[in-house]
């Protein structure tokens, strides 16, 4: 049980996905990861925090054990990064590209490259011409087109030296594109690309927000364009905000297709206790929600105002009602480190592994390292938000709200508080849309960061 767990032996992990070194000892496996393995979807979304790298890596580590994924399928996972395509097209192509254009590109790449080594006759050939004429080297390096060496892949060298050669055209991608289709029929195979991270697209070195809004809008083009292709299919993982506010026509194709990451307090347990258990040395396996609470709660001593493990949970919500496992996991890092600091002082002595004031502590921790994220993924919008610091309450009528931010044009407050509501930094009451709606909150997780009233 969890109270014989020394507090030195406790370890959760780390919050996030992409610096778990560690994850597969931790990852639980529930019905988010299932459904986002169907072959029926193909867009994963979900807030900063939600599990999509999580479920993104270790789709990667299982494709052989998925199904759908298996051989003889082929799976590419990667992160998008088009500066070295944008770059090489710029030396080839006199005119300017399509961003469309350029995705294709990178796909025709992929495709390529993954089935040139497999094929011979015609489509092999074929194949070969593309990647000599473009002169894509695929065995110089460790990664693959663009994904970080931490998801040993292939990736592919860009040599210009004969810029002055005539250049396929988009209509030639279109062919490399039926070209594959075709062999992959013939073997009965599919060609999985997916792609994580597309919220930081970078095309030449340019990050900014608006220039990735542009290039995922032509990215949902291209899907759409290839959609036929019933042997290419992807799976895209993009945070729900950056998906929600791009304004590419076609979204319909996409109906059937998505998979929103929402984390209900059942999964939520199972997941923390898992790590608890595997702290203690035990395998991960399964738990019932019954022994992933007796875990829990032989852990924690509850404070008076939190109560429970629901109470907990209640207190890391956000302004859409979410609780993502990135807050409960800094959560429950924080609290483990506080209590060891109060062990090492002989202060706060726990009547189980962790005190309740631990648990404040690592409630104070979870909200700080939310704002912190809120800094780093939306700088434009930081500035004003963190004027609500220190306010008196919690709860602010519209008139009120615009005074605290100090954003004086209506106008530019109604930006603001829709973007506030899709990035779910503050809540609303009722169920008006945001722009007739008088009555906000600062969500549980955001108020101890910022000093408010109730906690």
């Amino acid at each position: 049980m969890a109270n014989n767990l020394s507090i030195e032996k406790l370890n959760f992990g780390d919050s996030a996905a992409d610096h778990e070194e560690a994850l597969s000892n931790y990852f639980y496996q529930n019905q988010l990861f299932d459904s986002a393995c169907e072959p029926r979807i193909c867009l994963v979304l979900g807030e900063k925090g939600a599990g999509k790298s999580a479920i993104f890596r270790m789709m990667q580590d299982k494709s052989q054990d998925i199904p759908s994924l298996a051989n003889p399928n082929f799976f590419v996972g990667t992160l998008a990064n088009l500066r070295e395509h944008s770059q090489l097209l710029r030396t080839k192509l006199p005119d300017h590209f399509s961003l469309v254009t350029l995705w294709k590109f990178y796909f025709a790449s992929i495709a390529a490259l993954k089935l040139l080594d497999t094929n011979t006759g015609r489509e092999g050939e074929f194949l070969q011409k593309f990647v000599d004429h473009w002169e894509l080297n695929a065995r110089r390096f460790p990664t693959f087109l663009g994904s970080t060496v931490r998801l040993p892949l292939k990736i592919v060298e860009f040599e210009a030296r004969r810029a002055g050669s005539t250049p396929p055209t988009p209509l030639q991608l279109q062919e490399i594109f039926a070209v594959a289709n075709r062999v992959l029929a013939q073997n009965s195979s599919t060609l999985w690309i997916a792609l994580d991270e597309l919220d930081k697209v970078a095309i030449n070195g340019n990050g900014s927000k608006d220039r990735s809004s542009e290039a995922l809008s032509a990215l949902m083009q291209v899907h759409s364009e290839l959609f036929a292709l019933d042997r290419i299919r992807f799976k895209f993982f993009i945070r729900s905000d950056v998906y929600e506010s791009l304004t590419y026509v076609d979204k319909d194709h996409f109906t059937n297709s998505i998979l929103r990451l929402r984390w209900e307090p059942e999964d939520l347990a199972i997941m923390l206790a898992l790590r608890i258990r595997a702290s203690d040395g035990q395998s991960i396996g399964t738990l019932k929600l019954k022994e992933a609470m007796a875990l829990i709660n032989d852990l924690f001593d509850w404070p008076q105002g939190v109560a429970s493990f629901d109470g907990a949970l209640n207190e890391l919500r956000d302004g859409r009602n979410l609780v993502t496992p990135r807050d409960l996991l800094n959560f429950a890092i924080n609290a483990t480190q506080s209590q060891r600091r109060f062990n090492s002082l002989g202060t706060h002595r726990p009547q189980k592994v962790i005190s309740a004031a631990a648990v404040e502590e690592g409630l104070k921790g979870a909200s700080q390292a939310k704002l912190g994220d809120f800094l780093t993924t939306f700088p434009n919008v930081y500035n004003s938000f963190t004027n609500l610091a220190g306010h008196s309450s919690s709860a602010l009528p519209r008139n009120e709200l615009q005074r605290v931010l100090g954003i004086r044009d209506d106008i530019d407050l109604n930006l603001a508080l829709e973007e506030f509501w899709r990035i779910g930094a503050i809540g609303k009451k009722g169920n008006k849309p945001v722009h007739l709606t008088g009555e906000f909150f600062v969500p549980p997780i955001y108020r101890r960061a910022l000093n408010l009233e109730g906690v």
